[in-house]
């Protein structure tokens, strides 16, 4: 818990095979079901999803084993997680809400926020972010230490077209450059969820000081809990709306084709399709590379209607680059 953070996956995912290994040895199977939760988080974290399959189907096993439903509830809110990663989002949320029956059955406290953070990436990835606008507030009220609600907020404000009230959010964490957002497991989604923002508005001054600060994160997917439930996406997606925010183009376009690969490789087709949406809006702005743009753009396009989702600011770009800085 000490070394908790971000950027460190690979030593945490190194230290729950070590758990693991002593558990199993020593008969622990309880604390070896605890371990093997970590291990699920830090492999989301580096975008395995072929290894986070499998570490979920031993999980699921090895707490049918164990008989307590304590630990029964992480199984549907994982698989929830990865079914709204794959995109197919009336699957995830009868999972989700059988995660949560079967958390208020044990009396777990922490289910409610669990449950919520599925259901927030499943509203993330269908872009319909401001359907959480009410409880992400609610949440904010009850758990005030969390920065990451009013992060998310200043998101779906955005989204709804509420600009004011988004910058009013926006502005509550810009003090003293970021540093109010705590750096804990939480801290990369809020990053995400400001970094959207700051992108709608066109904030070139406030999208350097962002992009500084998540630039050394460049290679992780995002994961928006310590048990690997819920995920926005390769961090280098918004590391690309926040280059070209700053009009940096080429570096945003090398940015948004890392994501692209890293969603490729997860099956990821949402944040695909997100990343290659922004990226043709960047190739605009590329002087020699507006044909190939307009030549993706259609792909793109026709990529999240065939998912039936809306893509992230579609509508502060109708024909101009997402994120370019305007006048």
């Amino acid at each position: 818990m000490a070394i908790w953070s971000i950027a460190n996956a690979e030593e945490r995912l190194a230290i729950t095979g070590e758990k693991i290994g002593l558990a199993e040895r020593c008969g622990d199977r309880d604390l070896a079901v605890r371990a093997r939760a970590s291990r699920i988080a830090n492999l989301l974290e580096l975008g395995d999803m072929q290894a986070l399959e499998t570490e979920i189907a031993r999980h699921d096993h090895e707490t049918y084993r164990l008989r307590q439903l304590q630990y029964r509830w992480h199984i549907p809110l994982l698989r929830a997680s990865q079914a709204a990663i794959a995109g197919r989002f009336a699957e995830a949320e009868q999972l989700a809400e059988e995660g949560l029956a079967v958390g208020r059955r044990v009396h777990h406290q922490g289910v409610l926020l669990f449950h919520l953070g599925v259901v927030i990436a499943i509203r993330f990835g269908q872009g319909r972010f401001p359907e959480v606008l009410d409880v992400l507030r609610e949440s904010d009220q009850r758990y005030p230490s969390l920065a990451v609600w009013r992060c998310a907020v200043a998101y779906a404000l955005v989204e709804a077209a509420r600009d004011d009230e988004a910058l009013v959010e926006f502005e509550r964490q810009v003090k003293d450059e970021f540093a109010l957002v705590p750096r804990d497991h939480l801290w990369t989604t809020c990053m995400a969820f400001l970094g959207l923002t700051c992108a709608a508005r066109h904030d070139a001054d406030r999208a350097a000081k962002l992009y500084e600060l998540l630039l050394p994160y460049a290679r992780y997917n995002n994961r928006m809990t310590r048990i690997g439930i819920g995920s926005l996406g390769p961090i280098a997606h918004y590391l690309g709306l926040l280059a070209a925010t700053m009009a940096r183009w080429d570096a945003a376009a090398e940015h948004f084709q890392a994501a692209m690969q890293m969603s490729t490789r997860m099956g990821a087709p949402v944040f695909l399709a997100n990343s290659r949406y922004h990226y043709t809006q960047t190739l605009l702005a590329i002087p020699g590379r507006e044909q190939e743009a307009r030549e993706l753009i259609d792909q793109a396009l026709a990529g999240a209607r065939a998912l039936g989702v809306r893509l992230q600011l579609e509508h502060r770009s109708p024909g101009t680059p997402a994120s370019r800085p305007q006048g």
